[in-house]
């Protein structure tokens, strides 16, 4: 089982947060550390925040892994989310092996406020980190949230024997969770982060789905040729697509942002109200991956290029 959450997106957005008044934005890094005297090399991974006015770096804080591959083609570091001034990092070892790491860091101090191999964090909501774990380090597996200060378990679902999760933010209280116990479809649930209590759930084909909070009101689900969206207060469904009385079909989502929708179809990049799925009257002219009040992120992949565009919304 490998996290889903943030997988099969060419670009992820860095981290932003608010500490002692200065506005922060908070990227991890795979560094190698050469071998000096009897020490050998190892990996570690340097978390640096840069002021967002500026750019000027703020602090770098270095984090020693529990690994012994020295390789960094073998790493994956991703930034899953931050409370506060505590940086949640997921760390995947693929040698041989996947192992699976999460470790909390505070940026003020640069201390490793705690790390945990049987947990792999997928989602950070609030004061808590939502992810998988498991007693011995291999599956089966159960969803769990644990404390974001000092990684202590306060709840775990009821289904102990999970092949397959994803987790994904689902608002400012909720994360959305995809769930298999072997084939034969999926549950879908929506959870209270910080208690683990199961607000909705429906079974249906929900393989490699995913789901956007668009920072506002509303979350956006897509799946292999669907597309829904409900509300994140209320969860009141919204709107899904495909709609064949009205002859319409679902976009490939590639980011969600502030009521709007971004996503392609074979008829080109296309953008929808987040909040009644019809389309926006003008082509947004890209399909990003990352935006915000100022751009949009998307990829060149015939070139192996990052590509910028004016944000509209």
């Amino acid at each position: 089982m490998q996290p889903r959450s943030d997988s099969g997106k060419p670009a992820l957005a860095p981290l932003q947060t608010t500490v002692a008044g200065r506005d922060l934005v908070v990227i991890p890094f795979a560094v190698q550390i050469p071998g000096r005297g009897t020490t050998p090399p190892h990996i570690s991974v340097d978390v640096v925040s840069v002021d967002a006015s500026t750019g000027r770096q703020v602090s770098s804080a270095l984090v020693d892994l529990d690994s012994e591959v020295t390789d960094l083609r073998y790493f994956d570091v991703v930034p899953v989310g931050i409370s506060g001034q505590t940086v949640i990092l997921r760390v995947t070892s693929m040698y041989y092996t996947t192992v699976i790491q999460t470790y909390a860091v505070d940026l003020l101090s640069g201390r490793t406020l705690w790390r945990n191999g049987n947990f792999a964090v997928q989602a950070v909501v609030g004061s808590t980190a939502v992810g998988t774990t498991t007693p011995n380090g291999s599956g089966p597996y159960s969803v769990a949230g644990v404390n974001v200060m000092d990684g202590k378990t306060v709840w775990t679902g009821s289904d102990s024997a999970l092949l397959d999760a994803s987790i994904f933010p689902a608002g400012p209280s909720n994360v959305v969770t995809f769930t298999s116990e072997g084939p034969g479809g999926y549950t879908m649930q929506v959870i209270q982060a910080d208690t683990g209590a199961v607000k909705a759930d429906q079974k249906g084909d929900f393989n490699r789905a995913g789901c956007y909070y668009d920072g506002r009101a509303t979350v956006v689900c897509a799946g292999y040729r669907w597309t829904a969206a409900f509300d994140a207060t209320t969860l009141e469904p919204l709107w899904s697509l495909p709609d064949t009385g009205t002859n319409r079909i679902a976009p490939t989502v590639t980011a969600v942002w502030h009521g709007i929708v971004y996503g392609t179809t074979d008829n080109g990049p296309v953008a929808l109200d987040a909040r009644t799925g019809q389309d926006k009257p003008n082509s947004p002219g890209a399909s990003p991956y990352i935006v915000d009040s100022y751009v949009g992120v998307g990829v060149d992949t015939a070139n192996h290029l990052a590509v910028v565009y004016p944000a509209d919304g």
